[in-house]
């Protein structure tokens, strides 16, 4: 008797662990989901040392004892609990990644990641490796600075395009728009077409005596390099590597190296792969990959055409999007004096 009533009962005990451990684990799955999306107004690039303000929201019917908290073991030490606050921003170039917190008693939690990189948009900060500049101009209507370059029978400009009255900067960070210039769509570049090739096509989003380039002066582009097929609809085969730089950005390859093709950057022109925007300046794609410049001259009513690079492949070839919708670089264009 003494033997069976010890075997029983730890096999009592055992089965009421059981049931209390079900029955917790039932009411753990009973919980109720926070109701809304959670969001969190972070850039994806911000200049170093600057004070950045940031946000976050958008959980609905929120109960009484909600609350929004931040972790970022790089920035601050202990759980931030708010849902908006100013950090200052370290003065080195770091990715920094932030984990916000949407919490209430009874329910469960809602997280997200956001990733904030910090940036030095100085000459050789962020991004290294450029030739010294040929000459320069200033755009008068905001003072920034342009490296430029003489190809063939036309001034261009070295670097991408960055007026910020119009166009979106890579992931609508305007600090990253400082080192690699900004996006436009076709109608924000160009606007309405007009004028003539070689230096006096339409000024659209250029600065006063500068011009988006036409596909005329496209093709004297590629003459001055030497391209078999110079006409603006060829691929341009072997084109590529000699206007890729072999320059970094926070430390990692602008383009990377393939090994098939050589990066010589010949005529300092200083290709960026500074990727795309769609769906009206909503979605970005393509940093470090691809480098796309507008042509002005239109392939139709509805749709503009521009010479892209691809990391991967030694060509330039062109091709055709929605005037309203892609949005690519710009490098404006003058008539030498």
């Amino acid at each position: 008797m003494y033997l069976m009533r010890n075997r029983v009962l730890p096999s009592l005990l055992l089965a009421a662990v059981l049931i209390i451990s079900c029955s917790k684990s039932e009411e753990e799955e009973t919980k109720p989901s926070l109701e809304g999306n959670l969001w969190a107004d972070v850039p994806a690039y911000v200049k170093m040392g600057r004070d950045l303000t940031i946000s976050c929201g958008g959980i609905k019917n929120a109960p009484a004892d909600l609350k929004y908290g931040w972790v970022c073991g790089t920035l601050f030490e202990d759980t931030l609990w708010m849902d908006q606050m100013t950090i200052s921003i370290p003065d080195t170039i770091c990715t920094h990644i932030l984990l916000i917190i949407a919490q209430a008693e009874g329910y469960y939690s809602s997280t997200m990641n956001k990733y904030l990189t910090a940036v030095d948009p100085s000459r050789d900060g962020s991004l290294k490796g450029l030739p010294q500049s040929h000459g320069f101009m200033v755009d008068s209507r905001d003072g920034q600075q342009y490296d430029t370059v003489h190809i063939g029978k036309l001034a261009w400009f070295a670097e991408n395009l960055n007026f910020k009255e119009k166009g979106a900067a890579y992931a609508d960070a305007d600090d990253v728009g400082d080192i690699l210039g900004r996006l436009y769509s076709w109608n924000d570049a160009v606007g309405e077409p007009g004028g003539s090739g070689l230096g006096g096509g339409p000024q659209g989003v250029c600065p006063e005596g500068w011009s988006v380039p036409t596909n005329e002066d496209w093709e004297d582009f590629a003459a001055a390099l030497g391209v078999g097929d110079p006409s603006f609809q060829s691929n341009w085969s072997g084109i590529a590597g000699r206007l890729m730089p072999k320059a970094t950005f926070n430390g990692d390859l602008m383009w990377e190296y393939m090994g098939t093709f050589e990066q010589t950057n010949d005529l300092d022109w200083n290709a960026l792969s500074a990727g795309f925007a769609t769906k009206e300046y909503t979605q970005f794609t393509g940093l470090k990959v691809m480098g796309a410049w507008w042509s002005s001259t239109p392939y139709s009513s509805d749709e503009g055409q521009y010479k892209y690079i691809n990391y991967s492949v030694n060509t330039m070839p062109v091709a055709k999007s929605s005037k309203s919708d892609f949005a690519a670089s710009v490098r404006c264009v003058k008539k030498l004096d």
